[in-house]
């Protein structure tokens, strides 16, 4: 168990094993505080979409929350190969509401990620919130693909 915390949260405890419920090795997994687990697997194009649709068996896409402040397609998680990471850029086509002024935004750790922003690398342990959600991007030691 490794204990991690994020900002003002009190400390939380995630299972750091990156091996997925069917067995699969995973070289990251996205933890939720909506109990919604995602593993960046092997022989996936280590690229994933992040919203909030619900697709079958696509392991390319994490369904974060069926909210409607998240977009179909809110971000992605991609391996750069040249710069050896995983990124995330903010791909959001919500409109921002003065009743829901951040529900588009990202952040990464307290630093925010905008629509048009260059991608920013993710290091383990790091917090996201992305649309009120937060979740962990979470590595094993070695993370090379």
């Amino acid at each position: 168990m490794l204990n991690i915390t994020c900002f003002s949260d009190k400390a939380k405890t995630y299972n750091l094993n990156l091996t997925s419920q069917r067995g699969e090795r995973a070289y990251a997994k996205l933890v939720a505080q909506n109990e919604r687990e995602f593993y960046i697997r092997e022989g996936s194009k280590l690229e994933i979409e992040i919203g909030r649709e619900k697709r079958q068996d696509d392991y390319n896409y994490f369904s974060l929350s069926d909210s409607n402040t998240l977009s179909k397609k809110h971000a992605i998680i991609f391996w750069d190969f040249e710069k050896m990471g995983f990124y995330i850029k903010n791909l959001s086509k919500n409109k921002v509401s003065n009743k829901q002024p951040n529900s588009m935004q990202i952040q990464i750790d307290s630093t925010d990620l905008a629509i048009n922003q260059d991608p920013i690398r993710l290091e383990n342990m790091t917090c996201l919130t992305i649309a009120k959600i937060r979740l962990y991007f979470l590595l094993p030691l070695d993370v090379t693909p």
